[in-house]
């Protein structure tokens, strides 16, 4: 956590060192991020930044427990399905609410995916909780349409949730990449109101609901 001094400061500058930290470990993984590059972004002595965090690593964790904050917020903000909406529904509004948070938060996002499936310090036992924790919760959900008859019994829960957490973890940049177009110069916000981004999560939910064989073809979305 933060040194007592680092909250103390005023809200302009404490805010600056935080984005040249963001800027720094989200184009670089943490041991190639630089201390020294921060403090030159932030304008600021590099003896200072020890006076607000006690190392580098201190200051990378709290990065990720801003990102978590922001996600929980992002969540906490998006309106949930009742609990009549299939598993697909579900989905739908799941992938909606993380594409915004990846839309609005594009760096925090990356600093979180780095710190799990890239390189980092934080330790292997918490790595491997992050991800089984993650696995665990589309792997319910697979189980639970199976039980509503919504999804085939012979497909693999563990297998469905990998498919799950590879989408989302590129999907706020898949969505800002292909309606960059549409909506330059927009708040990126507003990214997830476009048809195109509404084309996007349509496809994407039609493929995870009927698949790509030729006999359900009439099913998927033309837009």
């Amino acid at each position: 956590m933060p040194r007592p001094t680092f909250f103390n400061l005023p809200d302009e500058k404490r805010q600056k060192i935080l984005q040249a930290a963001i800027d720094e470990f989200a184009e670089r993984d943490y041991e190639s991020a630089s201390v020294s590059q921060i403090v030159i972004q932030a304008g600021i002595p590099k003896g200072s930044l020890y006076q607000y965090f006690v190392d580098k690593s201190d200051l990378h964790h709290y990065l990720l427990e801003l990102a978590l904050q922001k996600k929980a917020e992002m969540m906490a903000s998006a309106q949930p399905p009742d609990a009549r909406a299939t598993l697909f529904e579900r989905l739908r509004w799941l992938f909606e609410a993380m594409g915004q948070y990846e839309i609005v938060h594009p760096k925090l996002a990356k600093i979180g995916y780095r710190a799990i499936y890239g390189q980092s310090p934080l330790p292997e036992s918490v790595i491997t909780q992050a991800k089984e924790a993650t696995a665990q919760y589309f792997s319910a959900l697979i189980e639970q349409g199976k039980k509503s008859g919504e999804v085939r019994a012979d497909i693999d829960a563990r297998t469905a949730a990998f498919l799950f957490t590879a989408v989302l973890t590129q999907l706020g940049q898949y969505l800002i990449t292909e309606t960059a177009k549409e909506t330059r110069g927009e708040p990126a916000h507003t990214v997830l109101q476009s048809p195109e981004a509404r084309q996007i999560f349509d496809q994407l939910i039609a493929m995870l609901q009927y698949g790509m064989a030729l006999e359900n073809s009439s099913q998927l979305k033309e837009g």
